[in-house]
Order: structure tokens, then C-alpha cells, then sequence
């Protein structure tokens, strides 16, 4: 009796990445026939940059919307913005195979798949390896990254959410210290250079050694210094070259009234995990439909969920890995709340990285 489980371990061992592989070519495969859509215009298709690898340094001295014409909205929305890997990505696609969106789809595609399969990894730390298998493979497939995986614009989530994976593969992997801080801080600023979002590993990592690998808190201090200073120095050459955008989503709103929003866009993001339907590339006022009412029941619903999330972190002592998922879940989530201002209220894309926690807590 005792020896099954381990054999059905060591099946899904082996039969999951393959599973993952089939599943992924099967939904979103159709992806690769998409052509360019929405801001692809004018971050690939139109955008002179790109089509001569020479200009490789300058996608680290220049803003993300440096390719837009400087009048323009796309270059207003974008200043602000600092994601040179994903353009020297961009560079590569063009050199080997010119515009063809069908070559830049399936490097998507591909980089997702190895998000995939380094999921399933990481996911043997916190589970057995049927439920990993299942997380992998729901994470994977699931309907709500379609818009990340379709859009090319949007491969700057696909490639910070590859580096952060990798990161936590290593975090979790890697049992001498050294090597264990050295290597995630190369991943984190990979992740940083591919989307800016990625500087909360600078937390979730070392909270990872405080918490589940029980290093004590000197020796977690001691490994979150380098991404610390990592992060700092990535800030520091950011604002160097980059201009804030001038356009914040909640503009309008007053603090109170932004607390009740960000509740109803936590509700609906756990929603869609769960039920992703429907689901749209642009969420707009009219399409999230916030509300100002602290008694209207997706502020209640988004209450709940924080609270419950809460409540999971303050059992660190007894639960370190419930403990653990959610405050990264918490901490993936915290660069959409808008403490610092941006365009987007809301999107699907924004839960790349932090639905990786949500399957791993269900």
C-alpha cells in the first residue's frame, strides 16, 4: 500500500510535461495565427528599433514607448515605462525571421510553455506531485492568460513571469546559500528588465527563506540585501530614463472611493480565476462598473477575500506554506493596486504571476 503512491508520484513525474505540452499547443496554439493586435502596432510591427539588432543598447537607455512617435498617445502612456529585455527579444524575432507575426506568436507560446514546465517544478515544494500536476496544467490552459499569450505587446508579462518562476525554482531548489542568492538575483533582474512588476521578488524571496526554509531572520536579511540593492539600482537607473505617463486611472477618484474599487477588482480577479467568464482585452469604467457603495456586495465579496488572506499570513507559525502563498499572493498582486498611479484600472494579464498562488492555495 505504501509503495503506490510514490508509483503514481513518479507516473505523473513523467506523464505531466508532456500532458502540459499537448494541452498548452491545444488552447492557445490558435495564437500563433493571430497577427498583430492592439498596441503591436506600434511596439513591433511600426517600430523602427526592432528591425536593426545595432540598436541593442539603446533599448537601455530609451523608454518602452520610445518607438512611438513622440506626439502620440501610445508615447505618452508608455514613457514611464522600462522593459529593454523585452525589446532585445523583439530584436532577436526580427533578425531570425523578419515581421512574421506567426515566428513572434510562437516564441510566445514557447516562453509560456517553459513558464509551464518550471511551474510544475516549483509547485512539487508546496504539494504532491498530482496536485502540482494539476495546478501546472490548470495554470496553463487557463482562459484568463489568453490575453498575455495573444497579444505580443504583452510578452513583457510572459517573459518577467518566466524570469520569476525560474526564480522561485531556484529559491526552492537551491540549498546552498551562496549560490541560491546569487542565482535568484540574476533571474529578479532579468524579470525587472522584461516588466517592472518583478521587483516584488525583492520581498517574496527572502520571505520564502524566513518562512518555509527557516534561515532565521538575520540570515534573511543577510540574502534579501542583494535584491535590495538590486532593486534600488534598478529604480535609480529607471527614473534616470524614464518620464512619468500622465494619465492615472483613478484621477477622479478620492481615497476612500479607490479603497472601494480596488476591493471590487480583487473580487472580480478571484472571480475570474474561478469562473473566467466573461473576459475582455479592455476594462474600461463602463466595463468594471465600480461602485462608491462600501455595502455593495462586490466590495463586501473583496472585504472577504482580503480578510481571509489576512487571517492566512497570521498563521505563520502553524502554517508557514498557507502563510507563505498568501502573502506572495498578496505582494504579485500589489503592483496593480495603484499606490503608484497608472493607465490601467484593471486586466486580465495582471494575474500572470499572482494566479500562480491562487491555484497553489486552492
Amino acid at each position: 500500500m505504501k509503495e503506490a503512491p510514490r508509483q503514481d508520484a513518479h507516473n505523473w513525474a513523467q506523464v505531466a510535461p508532456l500532458l502540459i505540452c499537448a494541452l498548452v499547443f491545444m488552447a492557445h496554439g490558435p495564437s500563433i495565427f493571430g497577427g498583430f493586435v492592439w498596441d503591436d502596432g506600434y511596439t513591433v510591427r511600426d517600430n523602427p528599433q526592432i528591425k536593426d539588432i545595432t540598436n541593442a543598447p539603446s533599448f537601455f537607455t530609451e523608454s518602452w514607448g520610445s518607438g512611438a512617435p513622440e506626439e502620440s498617445h501610445a508615447y505618452k502612456k508608455n514613457r514611464g515605462l522600462y522593459r529593454p529585455l523585452t525589446l532585445l527579444s523583439f530584436a532577436l524575432n526580427h533578425l531570425s525571421a523578419g515581421l512574421s507575426p506567426i515566428a513572434f506568436h510562437f516564441t510566445d507560446l514557447l516562453i509560456h510553455l517553459s513558464s509551464a514546465l518550471l511551474l510544475f517544478f516549483v509547485a512539487r515544494f508546496f504539494c504532491a506531485t498530482t496536485f502540482a500536476a494539476l495546478v501546472a496544467i490548470v495554470w496553463s490552459v487557463h482562459p484568463v492568460h489568453t490575453e498575455a499569450i495573444a497579444v505580443l505587446s504583452y510578452r513583457t508579462t510572459l517573459l518577467a513571469g518566466f524570469f520569476s518562476i525560474a526564480a522561485l525554482a531556484v529559491q526552492c531548489k537551491a540549498d546552498q546559500f551562496g549560490k541560491r542568492v546569487f542565482l535568484r538575483s540574476l533571474l529578479m533582474l532579468c524579470a525587472l528588465l522584461s516588466k517592472e512588476d518583478a521587483l516584488v521578488l525583492a520581498a517574496i524571496l527572502p520571505l520564502h527563506d524566513l518562512w518555509i526554509r527557516k534561515l532565521g531572520l538575520k540570515r534573511s536579511i543577510q540574502g534579501a540585501l542583494p535584491l535590495a540593492a538590486l532593486g534600488i539600482g534598478y529604480l535609480l537607473i529607471r527614473s534616470a530614463i524614464v518620464t512619468s505617463s500622465p494619465f492615472s486611472f483613478f484621477a477622479d477618484q478620492s481615497a476612500s472611493e479607490q479603497a472601494f474599487s480596488l476591493l471590487q477588482i480583487l473580487w472580480l480577479y478571484s472571480r475570474l480565476l474561478l469562473i473566467p467568464f466573461p473576459l475582455t482585452p479592455f476594462y474600461d469604467w463602463e466595463t468594471l462598473a465600480l461602485s462608491t457603495n462600501p455595502l455593495d456586495p462586490n466590495v463586501i465579496a473583496g472585504v472577504l477575500v482580503l480578510g481571509i488572506l489576512l487571517f492566512s499570513i497570521t498563521r505563520w507559525r502553524k502554517n508557514p506554506d498557507l502563510a507563505f502563498i498568501s502573502a506572495a499572493l498578496l505582494m504579485a498582486l500589489a503592483p496593480y493596486s495603484h499606490i503608484i498611479p497608472f493607465t490601467v484600472g484593471a486586466a486580465e494579464r495582471f494575474l500572470y504571476v499572482p494566479s500562480i498562488f491562487s491555484l497553489l492555495l486552492i
